[in-house]
């Protein structure tokens, strides 16, 4: 019981890996073309530079030197949304959730549909307790792109935060059916562990141990 209840509460706030999948087609091709790159003093290069060495500190945990790499390729190009959203990824690790909310909001301002945008604005305001924000924000990346886990599974901790455990479990099992025909790189043992943490609340212990 305390493994499953220990699984929501450090997991609720699944953090997503920086990975293809979290950037659109317009920023993987800006990507590429910054990535390439070959003279030393342009502005690219420049750019790609910040860019590469805040996704390596973030990789590793080093969130304040990965802050600032962020901030300077986005500073150095604010159209580039990548830099942005890998910004506010940052900005949650830090607990700057007001922060992190502003700049998705500002990536939403000029494409609503960025499904990952949406998805780290409702993460910054679960984590900030502000759950009424949370909830109408998870609303949209679900609304969006309905394969996305991510996001339903995130949900379901909110709604467990919430001690709603029936609608808790009715996310965790979305989460798990998109594993049958997309498993976009999540482990899929968290929504289940969770769902069985729901169903403890519930008292019904049979289904719990199940999961």
């Amino acid at each position: 019981m305390l493994k499953q209840l220990f699984s929501v509460f450090c997991l609720l706030m699944f953090s997503v890996s920086l990975a293809q999948e979290d950037v659109t087609a317009e920023e993987k091709a800006y990507l590429e073309k910054i990535s390439n790159a070959n003279a030393a003093n342009s502005k690219e290069a420049e750019i790609a530079d910040a860019y590469n060495k805040g996704l390596k500190n973030y990789k590793i945990g080093y969130w304040t030197e990965a802050e600032k790499n962020f901030a300077k390729a986005n500073k150095l190009n604010p159209g580039f949304t990548s830099s942005a959203y890998h910004l506010a990824m940052v900005k949650i690790e830090l607990g700057k959730y007001t922060e992190a909310v502003t700049l998705c909001e500002g990536i939403i301002s000029k494409d609503a549909k960025h499904v990952m945008a949406w998805y780290q604005k409702a993460r910054a305001y679960q984590l900030n307790k502000m759950y009424l924000e949370s909830e109408k924000a998870y609303e949209k990346p679900i609304s969006i792109d309905k394969t996305n886990p991510k996001a339903w599974y995130n949900y379901g901790t909110l709604k467990f935060m919430v001690r709603d455990y029936e609608g808790a479990i009715k996310l965790f099992n979305k989460a798990l059916e998109i594993k049958k025909t997309n498993a976009k790189g999540m482990d899929y043992s968290y929504p289940m562990n969770d769902r069985g943490s729901c169903y403890r609340m519930l008292g019904d212990n049979d289904k719990a141990a199940a999961d």
